[in-house]
């Protein structure tokens, strides 16, 4: 091809197209416009597009590589015509199939870039006609003088005659490219890249997701839900743009960024805003894409009023009009390097109307368009017309659904309603939630149960008493109670504390091994009327003695065996073994004591985030409820065993101790410290014939991964304490596809539990389920405010299970439980970030205080930590954050293995995570472990993982093996354009310092020594030395191909703008690392 001169090199906007096109991605940015006409004279109307294209040279366009350069060539006088015939009634298919060829792909060097679709219909005068234009030669502006020399050129027997002056004005873009660079390396160029990169240095990207699609029939990869507002709430818009002396535009975006920010939880983010670039007078009216996407970011803060917020979005769309003529591509590239992240914005807004033709004597309909490839996660594209405010708001359907958007859309006419009535409202106060999502929740939370006995622990064991006394009740070792015989010995022992002074409603600690006496002392205590501490004998003297002191303990109950250290001075203590002769002549008659529902119960000990423990006091009324609804869910019966392994400072325990002994089932009780011994825990569920237990979701992977032999008797196994993520439930179901796995969530000023979910096979995630028995949930904002379904907020806890507070914590309890904004009764704030779904379960998205920044990202790490546990042969995997000795903090990444024998190679494991997490997330060092440090819970010890010692790994660019010829070939070709002696052959090209322009210089290089291999595509698909060379080399063997394909759209995948986590593409990358094995 030979080059007339450098004018014709493409500028920075026209690249980016031709690099999203050669990545597969050009066809989101077609321009397209749909008609229905009649009664048209359709080779008219195609030659009068051909005449406007012979007088507008940027329609002629084509562009070509040549020397790693882009070029633009005019050689395309013509458009191309593609035509279907349909039957007369199949409108709606004709329509479908204009719409999908608009979005076709176009071949920017081989092929016209104007694109005419024409849908006929035999013996109907009406046809559907699509012009299709790639974003590269125009912009909005385009299409409004496009459309008016089209229609003029139509209503002049298809000839455009355009003046000498008009020719010059619409055809003088390359004048554009050249003052462009000159602006570029100008004062005012270096003015607006700094202003630029300022303003991008701490903006997040404002993350939204949805919960889990099922079932999603929307094949597309992207959808459009209209959003129209009705002439009553275009009316208040304008009558507040009066007051406000603001345009629609500025209020429906602000209204946008508000919206994004209750739906991600996020305050200073940026959202995508095509600009017009055209300050210049003597571009108005060029034929040309002059567009640029720039990031509007702005800081909200809890102060801010609607008037704030209007104010602050104006400022920063002045702004970016001032600065507007920096290139966006530019700009990301500049984010790469100074955020480490290619991410710059998910969500876009824009006013663009639809084209509209003015053909005399044919009735036109514009028709909708709907978009099929997505440009961003979310678009909201409005236009005005005749004072009605009419849109799309366009969506990437692997990510949201149909369902989703549609909330969104009415979400959006909720807050842009509260947000016009009042200029002066704090923007915290801003409601976005629809009435119809408010009765939805409601209905949700109908939970209501009455349960006809008294709801107290002491009455619903005796009564069971009754009804079994001869029935096996305990069992621990080879040793048996039946009911009757527990309830004496359990009796005697009440009563000697009666004796010894202790009354209803004293707290009265425990300290005990895991043992039958152990079930003995909590029963008497509860039988008296009295709050039972449970306490950890292994903790230090100096957490003992604060936690018996708040919670003001009378006495000890415990036994000469045990050795505890705790200031003995200041409490009885009741030796139960050194008193037995006393306790034995006692009566074994029921204790005549009266218990109130809302009497406190227990009191047990939680970790709190300063380091002092908190003692959350809990009713009979809350954990009889619970039980009851257990048993109403689960009907345990004579015929189970139930094993109790849980810590009794634990509230699990509580459930295990209770639950089976008030419905006439058997307690095997677990040996003392065997609940950190899988093998033993196994041999107890088989000597046992143990039928439901309870494992943190890290003990129940151990469990199954040195499991012996099948134990058909376990009917379910519950989870709690930690995520119940999707890799546990495939891997149970591998093991026991005939046994019930139920995950459960709850804190323990809830009573234990408060939701339910029973686990299905093959699910992404892992609901935390529906709410419980007379409990009430809701999911809210920083102020309290009830959030759509869908979107993320703080979990409130309602009902009758909310503890009574934190013994001797006034402060802490008024803060934490409040009065319900909703209903009556307290409501516990957990601190949990949670999210409704559509079914009325709840989807458990981490704690709010768990998410770090790091280098001024925030990162959530449980998101790594899922990543990693799906690999592979990965059991468990916790990450942590450590700094270096420059201080600087980085992820570590800790894991263990399913079979210890097999190797893990962590290059390959590393390889893995950078096809999914972007480049700010990965860890940098990576420790295998053979167990995990736990906590007395069965929890991760994350405290212990902190202390072990850590390098941080440097990045090597030597390669451990010989290279090939092609990759040597390759390798050299990188290293010359990179100014660099040494490359890894499987970081990608990007990561290795290149960019795209450099890539096409590679390209050209190497399209020479392998013009039949090689297209500019594979340049993009196949990123890195090794992936590349593989895919050229042909004595490569087909299998060898695919492996490269398929590693090659892995890190494609990582490299792209939009990548980040995804639970909706999860299974299929995981098929494609399987692919790999």
């Amino acid at each position: 091809m030979e080059i007339i001169n450098k004018k014709d090199l493409t500028n920075l906007i026209e690249y980016q197209f031709w690099l999203l096109n050669n990545q597969g991605r050009g066809s989101s940015y077609n321009v397209n416009s749909m008609f229905l006409f009649e009664n048209i004279d359709l080779p008219l109307f195609i030659s009068s597009v051909n005449s406007v294209i012979s007088q507008i040279r940027n329609l002629q366009s084509s562009f070509e590589v040549q020397g790693g350069s882009i070029y633009r060539t005019h050689k395309f006088f013509q458009c191309n015509v593609i035509e279907e015939e349909f039957i007369k009634s199949a409108l709606e298919d004709a329509k479908n199939w204009v719409n999908q060829r608009c979005y076709d792909l176009f071949e920017f060097g081989k092929e016209s870039l104007i694109r005419i679709i024409v849908a006929k219909f035999k013996g109907n005068p009406q046809i559907v006609v699509g012009l299709s234009i790639p974003h590269i030669v125009m912009d909005l502006k385009v299409k409004d003088t496009l459309s008016k020399l089209i229609s003029d050129a139509f209503n002049n027997k298809g000839l455009c005659n355009l003046s000498p002056d008009e020719l010059k004005i619409y055809n003088n873009y390359s004048d554009f490219i050249e003052k462009q660079k000159k602006w570029l390396e100008s004062d005012k160029g270096i003015k607006a890249a700094s202003y630029w990169n300022n303003k991008i240095k701490n903006a997040q990207t404002a993350d939204i997701t949805s919960p889990e699609i099922i079932n999603n029939t929307e094949l597309e990869y992207h959808g459009s839900v209209p959003l129209n507002l009705s002439a009553q709430e275009c009316a208040a818009l304008h009558s507040f743009n009066g007051q406000t002396l603001l345009s629609s535009y500025i209020v429906l975006l602000t209204t946008y960024y508000l919206l994004l920010s209750k739906y991600s939880s996020e305050s200073h983010f940026s959202i995508a805003v095509p600009l017009s670039n055209r300050k210049k007078s003597e571009f108005k009216s060029t034929m040309g894409c002059f567009v640029n996407t720039l990031p509007i970011t702005v800081e909200l803060n809890e102060t801010d009023t609607v008037a704030s917020a209007l104010k602050k979005v104006r400022i920063s769309l002045l702004e970016a009009h001032r600065f507007q003529e920096y290139p966006s591509v530019n700009l990301i590239r500049d984010g790469v390097q100074v955020r480490d992240n290619r991410t710059l914005y998910r969500h876009g807004f824009t006013f663009e109307h639809p084209m509209q033709l003015d053909l005399i004597g044919v009735k036109t309909q514009v028709l909708n368009c709907r978009p099929i490839n997505p440009q961003l996660d979310l678009f909201l594209r409005l236009w005005e017309d005749s004072s009605q405010i009419h849109g799309n708001l366009e969506y990437d359907s692997s990510l949201f659904d149909s369902t989703f958007a549609r909330r969104f859309v009415d979400s959006f006419k909720v807050l842009l309603k509260d947000l016009i009535s009042d200029s002066d409202k704090p923007i915290n106060n801003l409601k976005c939630t629809t009435l119809a999502d408010i009765n939805t929740i409601k209905k949700f939370n109908r939970t209501e149960k009455k349960y006809y006995t008294e709801l107290n622990l002491k009455l619903l064991f005796e009564q069971q008493v009754i009804k079994s006394p001869n029935q096996t009740a305990l069992i621990f070792k080879n040793k048996a109670l039946t009911y009757i015989q527990f309830n004496s010995q359990i009796n005697r022992l009440a009563h000697y504390l009666i004796d010894q002074g202790i009354n209803k409603g004293d707290v009265v600690a425990v300290m005990s091994e895991r043992s039958i006496d152990m079930i003995i002392y909590i029963y008497a205590i509860i039988k008296v009327g009295a709050i039972y501490v449970p306490v950890d004998i292994k903790l230090p003297k100096k957490r003992i003695d604060y936690m018996m002191m708040q919670s003001n303990v009378k006495a000890i109950v415990s036994n000469t065996i045990l050795e505890c250290d705790y200031d003995k001075s200041q409490y009885k203590t009741i030796l139960v073994d050194q008193v037995q002769a006393q306790i034995s002549v006692l009566g074994d008659q029921n204790p005549n004591i009266e218990i109130n529902p809302n009497d406190a119960a227990y009191i047990i000990f939680t970790s709190g985030s300063t380091g002092v423990p908190k003692g959350v006091i809990n009713s009979h009324l809350g954990v009889s409820n619970r039980l009851l609804w257990m048993q109403t869910e689960f009907k345990a019966s004579s015929d189970d065993v139930i094993l109790q392994k849980t810590p009794y400072s634990f509230d699990v325990s509580v459930w295990e101790i209770f639950w089976p002994l008030q419905v006439g089932a058997k307690l095997a009780i677990a040996e003392h410290n065997s609940h950190r011994d899988i093998y033993r825990i196994h041999r107890q569920v088989i000597k046992y014939k143990v039928t439901m237990l309870h494992f943190i979701p890290a003990m129940l992977m151990t469990f199954l991964s040195v499991r012996h032999q099948t134990h058909n008797q376990l009917k379910i196994i519950f989870c709690s304490g930690e995520s119940l993520l999707s890799e546990h439930s495939s891997c149970f179901y591998d093991k026991y596809p005939f046994t019930e796995l139920v995950n459960l969530y709850g804190p323990t000023e809830a009573a234990i539990d408060v939701t339910i979910w029973r686990c299905e096979n093959n699910r992404k995630k892992i609901p935390i389920g529906k709410p419980i028995n007379n409990t009430y949930l809701y999911v809210v904002d920083e102020n309290l405010q009830q959030l759509p379904i869908g979107v993320k907020g703080e979990l409130l806890i309602g009902g009758i299970q909310v503890a009574k507070g934190y013994v001797g914590n006034a402060e802490l309890t008024k803060k934490v439980f409040i009065n319900n904004p909703f209903d009556f009764g307290k409501v516990y704030k957990t601190g949990d970030c949670v999210r409704w779904t559509e079914n009325g379960s709840l989807e458990f998205l981490g704690r709010k205080d768990s998410q770090i920044k790091l280098n001024g990202i925030r990162v959530e790490l449980n998101d790594i930590n899922s990543v990693i546990q799906r690999y592979p042969n990965i059991l468990i995997a916790a990450t942590i954050i450590k700094k270096n000795k420059s201080g600087n903090a980085f992820i570590s990444a800790f894991y263990s293995k399913k079979d210890k024998n097999e190797c893990l190679d962590q290059n390959d494991l590393k390889f893995y995570l950078a096809t999914i997490l972007p480049r700010y997330m990965l860890p940098v060092s990576f420790i295998e472990l053979k167990s995990f440090p736990l906590t007395s819970s069965g929890k991760i010890n994350h405290e212990a993982l902190s202390k072990l010692k850590i390098v941080e790994e440097k990045k090597s660019s030597k390669n451990s093996y010989q290279l090939s010829g092609v990759e040597k070939r390759i390798h050299q070709t990188w290293c010359s354009l990179l100014n660099k002696s040494e490359l890894s052959i499987d970081v990608p090209f990007f990561d290795l310092g290149g960019n795209s322009m450099s890539l096409m210089q590679s390209f050209s290089v190497l399209s020479l020594i392998y013009p039949k291999n090689l297209s500019s595509v594979d340049m993009f698909t196949y990123p890195t030395i090794r992936c590349l060379a593989n895919f050229i080399d042909n004595s490569q063997n087909q299998k060898g191909k695919e492996v490269s394909r398929v590693r090659g759209n892995k890190i494609k995948g990582a490299m792209n703008l939009k990548l980040r986590l995804r639970s909706s593409r999860r299974k299929h990358k995981e098929q494609e690392v399987k692919s790999d094995e």
